[in-house]
Order: structure tokens, then C-alpha cells, then sequence
């Protein structure tokens, strides 16, 4: 029989960041500052930081879980793209880029008509939009 979970090294840093928010409520820090040296938070910080295999060993179920929908959430994270995805992407997005494309056209080949360009690129511009 397997004893109580330890706290894996990869989830140090997540430990840590509740710990501090833990800490950083209102509650324990009114609590913390009635120690009059001020090293209260610096202690129970520390620790909190050396007893982090016990406060696990009192969350095994939920630090089980935990784990459990870590690996499932990094194991099936990369799912293949659905099929027929594109066709659709192009059907939504031709009629905006082709708008969009003959206005720019347009607007371009008014403005060099009406700066008096010589040449055929003004008509072009305006035949093409």
C-alpha cells in the first residue's frame, strides 16, 4: 500500500502562488499583524513551505484529482482540426476580402484620376474595383 501522495516538484510553484494568496487575505493579515516583531507571515510562510508534503497528505483526494485532470488535460490537448473546416473559413471570408479588395481599388484609382496621372493605371484601378 502506497503511502499519502507528496507534493510533485512540478506543482511547487502552484503551491506556492496559493499560499501566498492564501496569506494575502484579510483575515490572516489582520491575524498576522497583531504579532508585534512583524515576522509572523515570514514564519507560518516558511512554515507552510516545509509541511507542504503533510498539507498534501490532507488534500489527497482533491490533489489526486487534481493530477488526474492535469495528465488528461495535457494528453488530450492537441486534437486534430475537424474535417471540412476550410471551405467554410473560405465561404464566411471571400465576400468581406473581395468588398474590401474592390473598394481599395476603387478609392485608388479615383485618387490618381483626380491627381490627373497620366496613363492607364487610374483607369485600370477603377475598371478593376
Amino acid at each position: 500500500m502506497t503511502g499519502p501522495p507528496r507534493l510533485h516538484p512540478e506543482d511547487r510553484a502552484d503551491f506556492v502562488a496559493v499560499l501566498h494568496l492564501a496569506l494575502s487575505t484579510p483575515d490572516i493579515r489582520g491575524a498576522l499583524s497583531a504579532d508585534p516583531t512583524g515576522r509572523a507571515a515570514a514564519r507560518l510562510h516558511a512554515t507552510a513551505l516545509a509541511a507542504a508534503d503533510e498539507i498534501t497528505a490532507v488534500v489527497a483526494d482533491d490533489y489526486q484529482e487534481y493530477i488526474a485532470v492535469r495528465r488528461s488535460a495535457r494528453s488530450g490537448a492537441r486534437r486534430p482540426a475537424a474535417d471540412g473546416t476550410l471551405l467554410p473559413a473560405l465561404l464566411v471570408l471571400t465576400p468581406p476580402v473581395s468588398a474590401t479588395s474592390a473598394a481599395v481599388l476603387l478609392v485608388l484609382g479615383y485618387l490618381l484620376q483626380l491627381a490627373d496621372v497620366q496613363g492607364t493605371l487610374p483607369g485600370s484601378l477603377v475598371t478593376a474595383g
